[in-house]
């Protein structure tokens, strides 16, 4: 047998990208983002954490627009407090209300 008839032997590094998401119940899963093949040298690499600056806010937002009107009462913000405060989570359905956004002029319409 000649070399013609023999396949070539690629030699590949092959990786992927993993990050940890949340499933449609609030599930926590990995999400394996796609598989990268090269046949140049690959250097192994770990991100370092991003490390965002810390901002204090210069006033009240009003988020009224985007939150349902039943989370904005002091009894729910009350209660909502307390079991995050024993349970450190807290699941809220319903929380947003149906919003219309416009991408072209970056609106969000009520």
């Amino acid at each position: 047998m000649d070399k013609a008839e023999h396949p070539a032997i690629a030699e590949f590094r092959s990786w992927h990208s993993v990050a940890e998401v949340l499933g449609e119940d609030n599930d926590p899963r990995l999400s394996i983002n796609g598989c990268f093949h090269s046949s140049r040298r690959v250097k192994k690499r770990v991100r370092s954490a991003l490390t965002l600056p810390r901002v204090s806010p210069s006033g009240e937002a009003d988020i009224s627009f985007i939150f349902n009107s039943r989370i904005l009462v002091e009894k729910s913000k009350t209660s909502m407090r307390s079991i995050s405060e024993t349970e450190k989570e807290l699941l809220v359905r319903c929380a947003f209300q149906e919003c219309n956004i416009s991408y072209q002029n970056f609106s969000v319409a009520k």
